[in-house]
């Protein structure tokens, strides 16, 4: 599915020439029936007269200020990233939408009184959002978020699921994916394969967080969730004296590491949480396990591979993985004298250095989850 965009979306869903599904903008959270039918009627009549989709943000506003599109349904529109088309970072155009706004309605009045204003204005520091004379910018998906710190990242695609509903443009675990395995061993896919009372840790984004009151003591508070990965989720609870100590971390979109209890008695299993790790830095993550390298086609890169295993020495063990002559893929373990420190920084190296037919991961050592005692507050009652 595409995200929404202001000069190609329609009110609701609509289907494009190569079979794929555009966002409807009353679909958006903030913007509803009036305003999506609004842009779109305020694009048809610009395209109607000749002046082809909107070339920037701005030039959108002048547009719209006089109809029923508010600031909040801009801003909502902004956070979907509706406005993507114009390569501005949603956060500077979320940033300076006042700003914005109020020159756009002093440009809209100069344009009724006749005055044929120049409309050539852009954000500070924005001049990609100019109008180019071939034209306005070909759409690409979301280039902006690749620039952005990880907090402003998670912030944009926080906004994103906020206005739509889900993370549509990109997870936020994505940066961490060819890690993932060496932050926590187990997620979503196999966290069924554990045994009833195994203690492990899940990486991860709390969602559908509820808050509810303890049956017998009302006064306390416990929390159902959701620990969301790449692949789905996995329900949640914690309780009481957990929560009190992880009060700032028990919220919706929180990216962390849970750890816990799994409880496989229902229909599904359940993580009971007693201790919540933030997640680090891509840079700063802490890795366990073994590196794991699929060699894409062609002859390896065995000289460039060597010199970055031994700017990286350390005790973590190489598979390499490869097509074979009978066009199985197989598994080959380097020797004890090559061995690695895992970190974000080879697996960096590595997938530059491989792609983009082979790329480097990190690998769960595999090791069995090992078991709890009873919890004493097994017994309590939601």
């Amino acid at each position: 599915m595409h995200p929404p965009c202001i000069n190609e979306s329609y009110e609701r869903f609509s289907v494009l020439e190569n079979g794929d599904i555009r966002f409807g903008l009353e679909a958006i959270k903030g913007v509803g029936g009036g305003a999506a039918e609004n842009v779109v009627e305020r694009r048809a009549a610009r395209l109607a007269e000749g002046d082809g989709p909107y070339p920037n943000f701005n030039e959108f506003l002048v547009d719209c200020v006089s109809g029923q599109i508010n600031k909040t349904a801009l801003e909502s529109l902004v956070k979907a990233g509706a406005m993507d088309r114009f390569h501005v970072r949603r956060l500077d155009l979320l940033a300076d939408l006042q700003t914005s706004l109020s020159y756009a309605q002093s440009v809209a009045k100069d344009r009724e009184k006749g005055q044929g204003m120049l409309f050539d204005f852009a954000p500070q520091q924005n001049p990609s959002s100019v109008a180019r004379d071939d034209g306005p910018p070909p759409e690409l998906p979301s280039p902006e978020i690749r620039e952005l710190s990880d907090a402003e990242r998670k912030l944009t695609l926080s906004n994103e699921k906020e206005a739509l509903g889900l993370y549509l443009t990109q997870h936020p675990l994505d940066p961490y994916r060819d890690i993932l395995r060496g932050i926590a061993a187990w997620d979503s896919r196999n966290v069924k394969e554990v045994g009833d009372n195994s203690q492990l840790a899940l990486a991860g984004i709390a969602a559908h967080v509820k808050i509810l009151p303890l049956k017998k003591d009302p006064s306390r508070k416990m929390a159902r969730l959701r620990v969301e990965d790449l692949y789905g989720s996995t329900s949640a609870l914690i309780w009481p004296s957990t929560l009190e100590n992880h009060k700032d971390m028990v919220m919706e979109d929180f990216i962390g590491v849970f750890h816990g209890t799994v409880d496989m008695g229902g229909e599904e299993p359940v993580l009971k949480v007693d201790r919540i790790e933030p997640m680090a830095e891509k840079s700063d993550v802490r890795l366990s396990g073994s590196l794991t390298i699929s060699l894409g086609s062609g002859d390896p890169p065995i000289d460039e591979l060597q010199r970055i295993f031994r700017e990286h020495q350390g005790g973590s063990l190489i598979r390499f993985l490869y097509d074979g002559s009978d066009g199985k893929r197989h598994m080959l373990r380097a020797g004890p004298g090559w061995r690695v420190g895992l970190s974000s920084e080879l697996i960096d190296q590595l997938n530059q250095l491989l792609a983009p037919t082979g790329n480097a991961r990190a690998e769960a050592d595999g090791k069995p989850a090992p078991k709890a005692a009873a919890p004493k507050w097994s017994n309590a009652t939601a």
